[in-house]
């Protein structure tokens, strides 16, 4: 794979967009993050489920550098 992307918070408009249309581009390894897990199946297929990491907190640096 090529560069990769982590997006911050797939469950916003911005990130939700983003997300989805960078992940459309084979020249990048896009992953997404998102604070909770419950709901994401409402709004991502399986393989976009797979790129998404739940329990990020953007204002807990130690989740952000686990990601």
């Amino acid at each position: 794979m090529g560069k990769k992307i982590l997006i911050m918070g797939c469950t916003g408009m911005l990130g939700h967009t983003v997300f989805l249309q960078l992940s459309q581009c084979k020249e990048y390894d896009v992953y997404a993050t998102a604070r909770v897990s419950e709901g994401l199946s409402r709004w991502f297929d399986t393989e976009s489920l797979d790129r998404i990491i739940a329990g990020v907190d953007a204002g807990n640096l130690e989740t952000i550098a686990e990601a």
